[in-house]
């Protein structure tokens, strides 16, 4: 999704990020999503992994080349910078403070990081993310368009995972069921219908031109309903 849920930029504070993150982080972790890769903020922000809106930190310092072992529920949000150099957004704190030209060494683990924000870069050069799955782990690696510099390396492992499928075997298909996600929205007591409308609403703000994406949102649900 373009707009991030969670970042250190300047977006993060805005009334329609906060309604998309308070409306959408909660179902993320209810329908079992792993990853959610975003931009819109222009600065690389990796959270902690997440639980709705609730970040679960862990005792050590978060790096690179974090290896994270989610449980149900638990998310990982990634937020990329420009990967053409079109234009850069400096970190902002809790409070909303602008802050050019900081490095992450200077205030890692301090209350000027948000406390969903495990690891963030801004060395206002574009990056690049390199995405590895395999059947029991996920590995983002993101590098820097004009160095061989690595910005940031995180895995994310799914123990107990089933094997992989023997190559040449057969693979029965899942039976389809179009009512699941109305019945995984009942639980919330909304319909479909409502939460197109909400994402409508959180879409269109400040530029009616979205409004015309509405109509693929709904085919995404539609598509997503018979697996959820």
């Amino acid at each position: 999704m373009h707009h991030a849920p969670f970042s250190q930029g300047s977006h993060t504070h805005d009334d329609d990020v906060i309604a998309l993150r308070e409306g959408l982080a909660p179902v993320f972790s209810e329908v079992g999503v792993d990853l959610v890769l975003s931009g819109h903020d222009h600065i690389y922000t990796r959270t902690h992994l997440m639980e709705g809106t609730v970040p679960q930190k862990p005792e050590t310092l978060p790096a690179i080349g974090d290896r994270l072992v989610p449980t149900d529920g638990q998310v990982l949000y990634v937020t990329s910078t420009t990967s053409s150099g079109s234009k850069y957004y400096n970190f902002h704190d809790q409070q909303g403070g602008e802050r050019a030209n900081l490095t992450r060494d200077a205030v890692a683990g301090t209350d000027s990081e948000l406390p969903t924000t495990a690891f963030w870069a801004q060395d206002y050069t574009p990056d690049f993310s390199n995405i590895q799955i395999s059947p029991s782990e996920l590995t983002v690696t993101t590098h820097n368009v004009y160095s061989p510099e690595l910005v940031d390396e995180v895995t994310i492992s799914k123990e107990g995972t089933p094997a992989p499928t023997t190559p040449g075997a057969t693979i029965q298909p899942v039976a389809e069921d179009p009512s699941a996600l109305q019945a995984k929205l009942a639980q919330f007591g909304i319909s479909q219908d409502r939460l197109l409308d909400w994402l409508k609403e959180v879409l269109v703000a400040g530029n009616g031109s979205i409004a015309v994406l509405v109509p693929y949102y709904r085919q995404i649900l539609n598509f997503f309903g018979a697996r959820f």
